[in-house]
């Protein structure tokens, strides 16, 4: 059976330190008008919300509740951080998790995943039709334990924790909705 939308808690992945941006926050930038991580936090409208991130943490508060790196408490540097932070925040069953650079997403892209969980699956990671989008899928909280213990081995691969977790690829064959901001080029 699928799961229920209203069991998802979206989780925005702020955490970056804007290396490729000349230190800008990337979910900060404006992309078509708007803030990448107010175009990413719209495409799930009415969910839960919390945020990742270790700067701008007013402005991001704006938006909903923020935790930092810090308050995980895993001395890692690693997307895995913002993940294992939401698992252990979020108060339902499953965590939608959402890059904050990632401005093309449609409304409700994420029902598909929803519909498509079945049996006793962990999660779901989104595949484009090109490549697995490793930071766009939705988790039970249940891994939040495992994925404590992979980052205190000292681990940091997110394709290698999903992989290692049961998390299954699921085909979303849209590249466009991945489309991630990495270069000021990208923003135009």
């Amino acid at each position: 059976m699928a799961i229920q939308y209203d069991n998802v808690t979206l989780l925005v992945l702020c955490g970056g330190l804007g290396s490729r941006m000349r230190g800008q926050d990337k979910p900060l930038l404006t992309y078509d008008g708007q803030p990448m991580v107010d175009r990413v936090i719209a495409s799930a409208p009415g969910l839960p919300l919390l945020i990742s991130a270790n700067r701008n943490l007013d402005n991001y508060r704006k938006r909903g509740p923020v935790f930092t790196d810090r308050e995980v408490n895993t001395d890692i540097a690693s997307p895995l951080n913002g993940v294992l932070g939401g698992l252990e925040r979020c108060d339902t069953d499953w965590l939608l998790v959402v890059p904050g650079d990632s401005p093309a997403l449609p409304i409700n892209w994420w029902h598909q995943l929803c519909d498509a969980l079945q049996g006793d699956y962990p999660g779901l990671v989104a595949h484009d039709g090109e490549r697995q989008q490793n930071l766009h899928l939705i988790v039970h909280r249940r891994l939040a334990t495992d994925l404590r213990t992979y980052l205190k081995e000292g681990q940091t691969e997110v394709w290698r924790f999903l992989e290692l977790a049961g998390v299954e690829s699921y085909d979303l064959p849209h590249p466009q909705w991945f489309k991630n901001v990495n270069e000021v080029e990208d923003l135009l």
